[in-house]
């Protein structure tokens, strides 16, 4: 499928997460180059429920990495177990766009780490939104630039 065939608000949405992920990434390198390497004096604790049940839930244990195999355990940040009562992708629950959203918003409330853009409508009416998750500095940066670029009320893809 090329560019050309998706429908132009479509094409703008995308052309936004573009733009998100190389600001994040532009931004993300800068800190961490000047950080140096990160160490952790003791392991993070797992959520082992979360864990457990995306493991029950994975068909084929290939799939599996030490990515997306397991749940940090947090004190104030939900996870989605928490938040909607299940693990994603759990046989038997699916996860509508408002609940996704709503738990989005819950994690930019809970974690200065985390930042939810609207970033349009789509032709359904529904909220398009972008997720950044990086460090506190990354964030204050990604915030200002973001929002330089791409102001919420004039953004340029909600233009018919």
């Amino acid at each position: 499928m090329s560019l050309s065939s998706i429908r132009p608000r479509a094409q703008r949405a995308a052309i936004v997460l573009a733009v998100v992920a190389i600001l994040v990434d532009r931004f993300a390198g800068h800190v961490h180059a000047q950080a140096g390497p990160r160490t952790t004096a003791t392991p993070q604790k797992l959520d082992e429920d979360y864990t457990a049940r995306i493991k029950k839930a994975t068909p084929d244990a290939r799939i599996l990495t030490e990515l997306v195999d397991h749940m940090p355990a947090s004190a104030t940040v939900p996870s989605p177990l928490k938040f909607l009562g299940y693990v994603p992708g759990e046989p038997g629950h699916m996860t509508y766009h408002a609940d996704i959203v709503r738990y989005y918003e819950a994690l930019e409330k809970a974690s200065p780490r985390v930042k939810l853009f609207r970033i349009g409508k789509s032709e359904e009416g529904r909220d398009m939104v972008a997720l950044a998750i990086a460090d506190e500095a990354t964030i204050k940066q990604l915030d200002n630039s973001f929002g330089r670029f791409f102001p919420d009320r004039d953004a340029p893809w909600n233009a018919d």
